[in-house]
């Protein structure tokens, strides 16, 4: 699995952390108004990634599910939340969102920072959809966020970052005739010797 592999998760675990910390208490703060959200304090975080939103609910006393397809991302989920596995709060779930089933049922799901835009088919989509009504109780609620044409409209171009351990390209790309938008990332990582 090329696009989500070791060195794209460990970038994502340095650099893209910010959405999911930004959102969570957000998303916390509205499902806790919520008649459910104020006695079932359960979550499934759908495309949970390197397991930033699931720390801010578990900070918060909520039992945890992240699912993801990348098993590399969740060596940074499971790094990230180990005091709150060994207390057995959070399990981590390697699993495709278009097509997943699992034994409990949840107050909450989330999947943020465009996760499901990855989903390549609408029948992807519909297939996620499907998975989670399964798992989501009768007036839980499911919270997730989706780029729209419009918006990826807006991914053309490209960025540099360097730090003094990263540089890293990322070049959007929309290819109108497919209806699809890509993102390509390229980079380098400083080793421990300097270069």
């Amino acid at each position: 699995m090329q696009t989500y592999n070791k060195g794209f998760a460990r970038v994502y675990n340095m650099r893209w952390g910010d959405f999911a910390n930004n959102v969570a208490p957000l998303i916390r703060l509205f499902y806790e108004s919520t008649p459910i959200g104020q006695t079932n304090k359960t979550l499934l975080d759908v495309c949970c990634g390197v397991g930033h939103l699931a720390l801010h609910f578990l900070e918060h006393g909520y039992r945890v599910t992240g699912l993801d397809l990348s098993p590399e991302m969740l060596v940074y989920a499971r790094e990230r939340t180990q005091v709150y596995m060994d207390q057995g709060k959070v399990t981590f779930v390697e699993g495709n969102a278009a097509n997943f089933t699992l034994d409990a049922t949840f107050g909450l799901v989330t999947s943020t920072f465009d996760a499901l835009n990855h989903l390549p088919t609408l029948d992807d989509l519909q297939g996620c959809f499907r998975s989670v009504a399964a798992v989501l109780e009768a007036d839980g609620w499911f919270v997730f966020d989706l780029n729209t044409r419009h918006g990826l409209e807006r991914w053309g171009g490209m960025t540099l970052q360097e730090t003094d351990t990263l540089s890293l390209s990322t070049r959007g790309v929309i290819v109108e005739e497919l209806g699809r938008a890509y993102t390509h990332i390229s980079g380098f990582f400083r080793r421990e010797d300097g270069f």
